[in-house]
Formats: C-alpha cells, sequence, structure tokens
C-alpha cells in the first residue's frame, strides 16, 4: 500500500501553507489538532 502524502496535504488547510520556501511540516501532539477541511466545512454549515 502506498501513501500519497499529496492527497493528505489537501484535506488539511494548514499544510497548505509554506515556510521557508519550503511545504509546512506539522508533527502531531496532545497539545493541538488539525481538523480536515470536510469537518471544518460542516462544522460553518451547522
Amino acid at each position: 500500500m502506498s501513501y500519497q502524502i499529496e492527497h493528505v496535504r489537501r484535506d488539511f488547510p494548514l499544510l497548505a501553507r509554506e515556510v521557508n520556501g519550503s511545504p509546512l511540516a506539522y508533527l502531531e501532539s496532545a497539545a493541538s489538532a488539525q481538523k480536515p477541511r470536510v469537518v471544518i466545512d460542516l462544522e460553518l454549515d451547522f
């Protein structure tokens, strides 16, 4: 099974950002969490 990182990056708005010309790298921790675009959209609709 191959892991398509670009598909994952597309779902998370934060990962579309660049820092110093490079794609942002995000390491998950218990202190923060990122929401995929579909969750953000559904919350706004609610």
